[in-house]
């Protein structure tokens, strides 16, 4: 599982970084003057002024050994954890951790357990003992139907999840009351939003598109909405980042389009494609 983290912690990492810009071209200056062609410049043996040096992220369980998190607080620059992890938070910065520290929260779903009095898992906004009880049975419509009229159920690690309407009124306020909830800890820097569809691709490929979205477009539209009315009602006014994962892209066309309403975002099929692909040239 450690070796597992540590190689998304690698990719992420590298994504994180990728987009940093360039130094700006030279400016050359005309003189008037007639000049014979210059020979071709010597390669320099030293780095450029802006090489980005690689910086690690931790993406996004903690280890739970003192000497493994000594190890992460000295070596990585980058930290994504969950909600239930502000003990380990706490040790990481302890030891001298880079801030800001991001909690993680799943952007389309929300842990589906029947069991009203049991606990559900705390990546996601639905984090309190009964909240999928009420949700499903106060507010129906706040989740994403499929065309024959069915949630849209999501399977990870033997738990059940269920796919969210990013264009309901009522989720996005019930969403960003969750955020402030969780965010008013102040060792929270922020946000890191999973799974953020930013095409069909995966409703493609699951063959389940929703019902209240006519074309790609109006679904994008409706969660490009969601993130404008995050970033307007919460994370500019309190200066806490949002960043996410863009998923489900065909191309790297998405990508400013988004980022519009980010302050940053992991591309983590940038080298290894979904589910085992090398990605071509």
């Amino acid at each position: 599982m450690i070796f597992r983290q540590i190689i998304l912690a690698i990719l992420l990492a590298l994504s994180l970084t990728s987009c940093l810009p360039a130094a700006p071209p030279a400016i050359s200056t005309p003189t008037g003057l007639a000049t014979a062609p210059a020979p071709p410049p010597i390669p320099s043996m030293s780095p450029p002024g802006n090489t980005i040096q690689p910086q690690l992220a931790w993406f996004y369980k903690p280890p739970f050994e003192a000497d493994e998190l000594f190890f992460l607080a000295r070596e990585y620059n980058f930290f994504i954890l969950t909600r239930g992890d502000e003990r380990e938070r706490g040790q990481l910065l302890d030891f001298g951790a880079h801030q800001p520290i991001l909690q993680y929260l799943r952007f389309d779903t929300i842990h589906a357990l029947e069991d009203c009095e049991a606990r559900p898992r705390r990546n996601q906004v639905a984090y309190r003992a009964g909240d999928y009880c009420a949700i499903s049975r106060d507010h129906a419509d706040w989740f994403l139907l499929n065309r024959q009229g069915e949630r849209i159920l999501q399977s990870f690690e033997d738990q059940t999840y269920i796919m969210m309407d990013p264009g309901n009124s009522g989720w996005r306020a019930f969403f960003l009351e969750r955020v402030r909830d969780s965010q008013s800890d102040p060792n929270w820097g922020g946000v890191f939003l999973d799974n953020v569809e930013v095409t069909f691709a995966f409703r493609e490929t699951a063959g389940e598109f929703p019902l209240a979205y006519a074309d790609e477009e109006s679904y994008l539209a409706a969660s490009q909405g969601m993130l404008e009315m995050l970033q307007r009602e919460y994370f500019q006014p309190n200066q806490k980042l949002l960043f996410a994962n863009i998923a489900a892209r065909r191309d790297d066309s998405n990508w400013m389009t988004y980022l519009t309403h980010l302050d940053g975002a992991m591309h983590e099929g940038w080298a290894v494609d979904w589910p085992d692909r090398i990605r071509s040239a």
